[in-house]
């Protein structure tokens, strides 16, 4: 627990203090995209998906801006034999230390809507050791719930961002927790 606060504190501190200006052709954009590949952990980590995400970010000035998101994921490894989700987010985020500089960090707040599918074989009967039936079962979930999303972007150019986005998706199923390396650019 000190160690996760104390690297939490690092982040931030360094995040403050580490910021250089930005061309002022650069901030004058209010859109962005960005493309991630990353990983999510379905409930207490029984499922490890490989996730893919697209997102269309507005900032609305310097302290504030909004994204709508949408991934997939899947995973063939876990507690059950296949998972699959889709989710689409809609946050709103704030950044504490502005968003006219080459880092921005930022804090997200929003909803979001869970899709998610899973099957696993239930039961086998075998006769002289040799498989002779199996049954699946097959659950499907469909629910709205809330986002929780830290980023950090830093522009390379200045239209090119990279960035790391840690996210929590909290509703009546599992949590959805991941993370996602983004590659992006100012439109």
């Amino acid at each position: 627990m000190k160690l996760g606060v104390f690297i939490i504190v690092f982040f931030l501190s360094v995040t403050a203090y580490s910021q250089s200006s930005v061309t002022s052709s650069s901030s004058s954009s209010s859109f962005d995209f960005n493309f991630g590949v990353g990983t999510s952990f379905i409930g207490a980590g029984d499922f490890v998906t490989l996730m893919f995400e697209n997102e269309v970010g507005l900032n609305l000035n310097p302290y504030f801006a909004t994204s709508l998101s949408l991934g997939y994921g899947k995973s063939n490894y876990g507690a059950f034999d296949a998972v699959s989700f889709l989710q689409t987010n809609l946050n709103l985020f704030i950044s504490p230390f502005k968003n006219v500089k080459r880092n921005n960090f930022r804090i997200g707040l929003g909803i979001a809507h869970y899709k998610s599918d899973y099957y696993y074989r239930s039961s086998v009967w075998f006769i002289n050791e040799e498989v002779v039936d199996e049954e699946y079962i097959f659950k499907m979930e469909n629910t709205f719930g809330t986002s929780i999303v830290l980023e950090n972007t830093y522009l390379i150019t200045s239209k090119m961002m990279l960035g790391v986005k840690l996210f929590s998706i909290l509703h009546g199923g599992p949590t959805n927790s991941g993370v996602v390396l983004r590659v992006g650019m100012k439109l």
